[in-house]
Parts: structure tokens; sequence; C-alpha cells
């Protein structure tokens, strides 16, 4: 699978404060970088209380972004 194309022109050039992740890889492990972090959010070893500060149904996927 090819990965995808951002133009984020328009996030510079408007300054724009964007968080987010664009891409995952394979570790040496042979886990991807999202198998990790499951991994890890299953045992508790990392928090992420502070990170989530709402939910959405699936339905209202357009007012979450």
């Amino acid at each position: 699978m090819k990965p995808g194309v951002f133009d984020y022109t328009p996030v510079w050039c408007r300054e724009v404060d964007l968080t987010g992740t664009k891409a995952h890889g394979r570790e040496a492990s042979g886990e991807t970088s999202f198998e990790i972090a499951a991994r890890l959010l299953a045992e508790k070893r990392i928090r992420v209380d502070g990170m989530i500060t709402r939910r959405f149904p699936l339905s209202d996927y357009r007012a979450a972004f």
C-alpha cells in the first residue's frame, strides 16, 4: 500500500496549530507502532487521561472532526 499525500501549505500558510500523526512504522521487533501503543494501553503502562477530552458516537464523525 502506498502512503497518502497531504499538502501542508494551508496549515503553515494560515499558521494553524495541528496535532496528530501522519504515519506509523514497523519496529525491529516486528510490531507496528499501533500494535505497541495498543499493548501499552492494555497493560496500563501509559496513561491518556488528559488527552481524550470528548467522545463522539461514530455517527457524529463530522462534528468530531
